[in-house]
């Protein structure tokens, strides 16, 4: 281990695996249906499009606990990526902290506190249930690589976006904002 700046070197990675989307073409009323699992390659704009997977944020080594919703490979991703914007927004203003709700109920929330080049991660309490994570307390990395982690996982995304559903590329870009 090293230090950059003030604080002690740590990678930070994200990456995203098993994309997929809804059948949003099926009537609501049948329910079981419009929630099976399909390629991507079926992703059209509307008001119900979304991509969900796996998504895991490593720190130091660490996978992230507590990501998806029923289970590690339902991930809301556009959610993930609104809150991660909203993120570097909110540094880029000059506030040093965000938390972001862990996106369903009984989910913990997930803390950032920036401190010069440093950031520091926390599972914590969230409004909607979920409890804080002992083993995930005040994780120091530099907000550089978090940055970075960032900018390589929006690449990637948007790059298999452009192969497997071209026609949504501007859509997905544009979630990310000025990342």
């Amino acid at each position: 281990m090293y230090y950059v700046g003030k604080c002690r070197f740590v990678s930070v990675n994200i990456i995203f695996k098993g994309l997929w989307t809804y059948n949003v073409n099926v009537p609501p009323k049948n329910r079981k249906e419009s929630e099976k699992k399909i390629p991507i390659s079926h992703l059209n704009e509307n008001e119900y499009t979304h991509v969900h997977g796996e998504i895991q944020i490593i720190i130091n080594g660490k996978v992230l606990p507590s990501f998806g919703i029923d289970s590690p490979d339902d991930v809301c991703f556009g959610y993930w990526i609104e809150m991660f914007t909203k993120l570097f927004e909110v540094f880029n203003m000059g506030l040093c902290q965000y938390t972001i709700e862990g996106g369903d109920q009984g989910k913990p929330a997930y803390k950032f506190e920036k401190e010069g080049d440093c950031v520091y991660f926390s599972i914590v309490d969230s409004m909607l249930g979920g409890k804080r994570d002992p083993d995930w307390q005040r994780i120091e990395f530099s907000y550089r690589d978090l940055k970075k982690a960032f900018l390589e996982f929006k690449n990637r995304f948007i790059d298999t976006i452009r192969v497997c559903a071209p026609q949504m590329v501007d859509y997905w870009s544009k979630k990310f904002g000025i990342y």
